[in-house]
């Protein structure tokens, strides 16, 4: 019944009431319109009807108000053109710029949930193969991303949980029990999300247990661990989907003349180091993963990539680290040198492990100046 409704009010239909009421106020001194500008006029509604009627099948009603707009408003233009009604014709174009600013708006708006969305489920996707009981949270404290070993634990479904307060889920205590099990919980903080991991045991602050862990402290990217559960994920998400992906392998090298001066610089090393992982993880894409694999060694996985010029073009970003971070290059009293690999992977590839596709890369790093 709302479909019928809504085509009963089609652009061509309500454009008779608007017919008659310019034709009751014609003047003698109207203008005369070319024969091919009413063939236009004719298209053009014709063309807006098309989508009208496409809008209300499909259930895109917020759509409706500014195509009738921008159509009656034409057809009112041209109408009071004719009949020489001058202020019809400027309403009828106020009435085509009000429909272009809505369906602006409407496009605009409709974009940015798009991306929002898309960013929180690239990163509950990603979450949710870990094995370990942990979740995350947004900066509002609602969770986005639940392990299949929390929820088992739990014992409730993930729709149940998604959104959920994490306050409800976590005792201001740090330590929570299900069943006959008390977990204690380690929180980690980054930008706009926080990290929860759960273990059986308390954690003490200066003796982390890494594989319970998704980020990495001292770079905020994620861990070894983790990568190498996103590695074998993506491996086998490869072979079963015949799909393609890169894995690469970069390192940072602080050349010093005198080797004496490495063990007391190693504080500005990891600092430097930690801003070029920071940059690398906020050049690259929601779906590509960066991984602390070694003290100055970072694994980058980039699904859906088999060819040189998306390749070339990660590489030229990961190279844009000396630009954005000449300050800190400076402060440093060393050479710093950046080396690369990569592994081209998909469907025929030979079967693979973390520990071997991080050997291959080790063995083919390389000095990198530019991609082209």
């Amino acid at each position: 019944m709302k479909n019928l409704l809504a085509l009963l009010t089609a652009p061509p239909v309500l454009a008779i009431p608007i017919y008659i009421i310019t034709r009751a106020m014609s003047m003698e001194d109207g203008g005369i319109i070319p024969f091919g500008i009413w063939v236009l006029l004719i298209l053009f509604v014709i063309t807006l009807t098309i989508m009208y009627i496409w809008t209300v099948l499909n259930g895109m009603r917020h759509w409706l108000v500014p195509i009738q707009f921008i159509a009656q408003g034409g057809i009112m233009s041209v109408l009071a053109i004719q009949t020489g009604v001058h202020l019809i014709t400027w309403v009828g174009v106020l009435l085509i710029l009000i429909g272009l600013i809505i369906s602006g708006y409407i496009a605009f708006s409709k974009g940015r949930a798009s991306n929002s969305n898309q960013s929180i489920l690239s990163s509950y996707d990603i979450f949710e193969s870990y094995p370990f009981p942990a979740c995350v949270s947004d900066k509002n404290g609602s969770l986005i991303s639940i392990s299949n070993g929390l929820t088992q634990i739990i014992g409730k479904d993930k729709n149940e949980l998604f959104q959920t307060k994490v306050e409800n889920l976590i005792p201001p205590s740090g330590k929570i029990q299900f069943g006959k099990k008390m977990l204690y919980v380690d929180q980690q903080e980054s930008k706009d999300r926080t990290w929860y991991a759960f273990n059986e045991d308390k954690i003490n602050s200066a003796l982390f247990r890494p594989e319970m862990l998704i980020q990495d402290t001292e770079t905020d990217i994620f861990s070894k661990d983790y990568c190498r559960i996103r590695i074998e994920e993506e491996v086998m998400r490869i072979k079963r989907y015949k799909r393609w992906g890169v894995f690469m392998l970069v390192k940072i090298n602080f050349i010093y003349d005198n080797e004496d001066e490495s063990y007391t610089n190693k504080k500005s090393e990891s600092g430097f180091f930690r801003l070029f992982c920071i940059y690398i993880k906020n050049s690259l894409r929601n779906c590509d993963t960066v991984s602390r694999v070694d003290e100055f060694s970072v694994i980058i996985i980039l699904p859906e990539t088999l060819s040189e010029e998306p390749l070339n073009g990660v590489i030229n970003k990961v190279l844009g680290y000396q630009d954005q971070l000449s300050d800190a290059m400076n402060q440093l009293k060393c050479k710093v040198v950046l080396t690369l690999s990569h592994i081209f992977y998909n469907a025929s590839s030979n079967d693979m492990s973390f520990n071997e596709i991080l050997m291959t890369l080790n063995k083919s790093l390389s000095v990198y100046d530019n991609a082209s």
